[in-house]
């Protein structure tokens, strides 16, 4: 048995098979793809065929939104009147691409314009009075909030105040009260009529650009596919348009900024796709204003200039690596922190003064990946002299609406369901742990806090053809609200297992059933090469996806996680006693078992299989049993979750039973020579081929039957004349069984061993059920 990592969900379908068969027709597809729009909920011809041409689809009008008409009619008048406008931007990947968008677009409209990102160390998120005071004071008339401002109702009408008129572009969530300004332009605030309310940012500040410019060049789309993918909004209705369409202009970009991005990332910018917009530029992005100002990050993205964007994009590279090695480091302090706690609290909060604010969400979500529980990661705001920090859960757990729960000790807080920041007093820290962990635990199961891996569906090797693969491709962009399909492959032959990878790290596997065969690569799963048995069946989960090599495409299942329902077999026999040690030592935490009592040999193996876990059910037998109904009996008292054989024999393999002419040599030999030594009898033995092992069999069989007698290892024949069959003597009808049953066991092949082993531990299962 191998217990899969996490905890498998595997989604429903409620659709009949003549029902998808006939969808699948009509769209073209495998049936294995329907099913997936289907349990996506697009369920009809018209949707499906939206859904898989998004590059073809049209953007909603922009002057849908209530106060959009309101906003171009007073940009355009600042323009025409030549009044001086500042963006206000944020700091994050979505909040710079919106900035760049916005600016972008009234530099086209001849406007005189400029732009501001408030520092996240010195100023915070969002709007802050002492910024719009300077504001005010350099002569700006018209301020444009993008990626923020829907919490500003105080700041906004200071800004007002002043002089200024505000518009405002936002997504994030919205207060009770709304701040009065111009212009308020959000998808999800009540009363919106805009058709689709979760766009990010950069999608807000591209629909301002639309409604100012009459149409979307292709730069804006590229840039508000970024911001889009980066903010993890769904991709689903317009972000799914905007993401499809921006990444055709990236790839087809002269934006000197882009390219010296992708540049200092590695590829070539017709290479992009989602994944390397969400793992490579958008932390590149992101980590500028996470350890300063992120004013460089807008500049690399509005330049024109070549020289100028490779100078900003090294320099911000360079900044990510900086954000890397920062991680890196403050995980392994918060790793170290709870693995010295001598219990694994269910919620996890963890203050370390000097942990920089800006990377502690990154931190936080890596704790909750490893540990899977949420978990709290704070530093301390010098000025403040507060705990300062973000929050990241688990499914299943609302974050945002635990936390309100405690406001009394939460002074600053806001959120959603997995993810929140918050500031508190120092001496709470220990307390907000003891009551999300109380709340944990009355929430959820000791199951539920178990991680949780969504399973598209379970299908067939025969499923997995390439016309499949590249018909799944139709179902990209992949990202939050339409992730990559992961499937279930189930009780799956191995037909080639090894390592792979420089340090031998990997997984390689090619897995067989029903004729069908698809290789599989496990990336940090190469201690599964040992743990899983070359008879075992595996179930396997991951993502499909076609390798490419040598000019040649086949499909290829990237491993997310492996199980072996079934009890496993492991072969060690023949193996020497320094293979076996070094075997043990990878193994960790095995239970050793002789069944000779062979105390000496246990001792020797010790040291090497470690400290046995009490709660480890994986055994290695040492030696052959005596018969195999000790062998029977042992599994059934045992039943081993894995169990690793060696069966070591001191005899030679295959000794036969000594023959009676055998016998009688040794006989006659003690009645003409007695009294006989037995070491001398059994080198005298040796002369005539037998071992020492027959010659003391023989021995123990005269005794047994009262011919021989012995004292201090000398022989002598006895007295008696009775006349007795050797086949009645018990040790020699046990010495045939043991050279039988090691035979056996010594030579069966390992499905042989496994069937006979299994059939009796299923039978002694269902008469234990049965007695239930």
């Amino acid at each position: 048995m191998l217990k899969s990592k996490k905890r498998w969900r595997i989604n429903a379908l409620e659709q009949e098979d003549e029902q998808l068969a006939s969808f699948a027709k009509a769209l073209k597809v495998s049936p294995l793809v329907a099913a997936i729009l289907v349990d996506r909920g697009i369920n009809t011809e018209e949707h499906a065929k939206a859904f898989l041409t998004p590059e073809k689809q049209s953007y909603h009008d922009p002057f849908l939104f209530n106060d959009m008409a309101k906003a171009v009619t007073r940009i355009q008048h600042a323009i025409d009147a030549n009044e001086a406008i500042r963006i206000y931007g944020d700091y994050d990947a979505d909040g710079v691409t919106s900035t760049a968008i916005v600016y972008k677009a009234l530099t086209l409209l001849g406007a005189s314009v400029d732009f501001y990102i408030p520092n996240r160390f010195i100023e915070g998120y969002g709007p802050n009075k002492e910024a719009f005071r300077r504001t005010a004071e350099e002569g700006i008339s018209l301020l444009i909030t993008v990626d923020n401002g829907i919490s500003g109702v105080e700041e906004m009408a200071y800004a007002q105040s002043l002089g200024m008129d505000v518009i405002i572009t936002d997504h994030h969530e919205a207060g009770e009260q709304l701040p009065d300004t111009v212009a308020l332009i959000h998808p999800g605030i009540k009363g919106e009529a805009y058709p689709f309310g979760e766009l990010a940012g950069a999608g807000v500040a591209l629909k301002l650009a639309h409604a100012l410019l009459g149409e979307v060049p292709d730069d804006l789309v590229a840039l508000a596919a970024i911001g889009t993918i980066a903010d993890l909004v769904p991709l689903a209705n317009e972000n799914r348009i905007i993401v499809a369409k921006g990444l055709s202009k990236l790839q087809q970009t002269t934006s000197p900024g882009l390219t010296a991005l992708t540049d200092v990332c590695g590829f070539s910018i017709s290479d992009i796709d989602e994944e390397k917009v969400g793992f490579a530029i958008g932390p590149r992005l992101n980590a500028v204003g996470r350890l300063g100002d992120a004013t460089p990050a807008v500049s690399l993205l509005i330049t024109d200039a070549k020289e100028d964007a490779q100078e900003l994009a090294l320099s911000i590279d360079q900044k990510n690596k900086e954000r890397q090695q920062l991680v890196r480091k403050m995980t392994t302090e918060a790793i170290d922190m709870v693995e010295s706690r001598d219990e694994l609290p269910a919620a996890l909060v963890l203050l370390k003064e000097d942990w920089n604010p800006g990377v502690v969400g990154i931190v936080a979500s890596r704790m909750v990946d490893r540990f899977h529980r949420p978990c709290v990661v704070l530093g301390k705001d010098e000025a403040t002299q507060m705990a300062k920090g973000s929050a990241r859960s688990i499914e299943g757990f609302h974050l945002f609406d635990q936390l309100s729960k405690h406001r009394d000790i939460l002074p600053h807080f806001g959120g959603h369901s997995m993810a929140a920041g918050m500031s508190l007093e120092l001496h709470d820290v220990e307390e907000l742990e003891h009551r999300l962990g109380q709340l944990v635990e009355a929430q959820l199961s000791a199951e539920e806090r178990q991680p949780v891996l969504p399973v598209q569906m379970e299908a067939k090797l025969s499923d997995v053809t390439l016309d499949v693969l590249q018909q799944l491709q139709k179902l990209r962009p992949f990202g939050n609200g339409n992730p990559k399909p992961l499937f279930l492959f189930d009780q799956l032959h191995i037909l080639q297992s090894k390592r792979i990878g420089s340090d031998k790290n990997h997984l390689k596997l090619t897995l067989g059933s029903e004729g069908s065969q698809l290789d599989a690569v496990g990336f940090q799963m190469g201690d599964c090469a040992e743990a899983i048995s070359a008879i075992a069946k595996v179930s396997a989960v991951g993502e499909l996806s076609i390798n490419e090599w040598n000019g040649r495409q086949s499909p290829q299942l990237m491993l997310q996680d492996i199980a072996v329902k079934h009890w496993q077999l492991f072969d060690w026999r023949g193996l020497a006693m320094e293979a076996v040690k070094k075997r043990l030592q990878t193994l960790g935490g095995a239970k050793l078992f002789s069944f000779q009592n062979n105390t000496e040999l246990v001792k020797q193996l010790e040291s090497s299989a470690g400290q046995q876990s009490s709660t480890s059910n994986t055994w290695v037998l040492l030696d052959v049993p005596a018969s195999l109904e000790e062998l029977r009996d042992w599994l059934i008292t045992h039943q081993p979750d894995a169990l690793y054989i060696w069966f070591k024999q001191e005899r030679e393999l295959f000794d036969a039973v000594p023959s009676r002419e055998r016998f009688k040599w040794v006989y006659q030999i003690v009645l003409t020579h007695q009294p006989v030594p037995l070491e001398k009898l059994i080198r005298a033995g040796k002369t005539k081929g037998l071992t020492a092992e027959a010659t003391t069999v023989i021995v123990d069989v005269f005794e047994e039957l009262g011919l021989f007698a012995a004292s201090n290892d000398v022989l002598e024949v006895t007295k008696s004349q009775e006349k007795k069959d050797i086949n009645e003597s018990a040790k020699l009808q046990a010495y045939k069984t043991l050279l039988e049953t090691g035979e056996w066991l010594s030579t069966a092949g390992m499905d042989e061993l496994w069937l006979w082993g299994n059939d009796i531990l299923e039978n002694n299962q269902r008469v234990e059920e049965v007695s239930i």
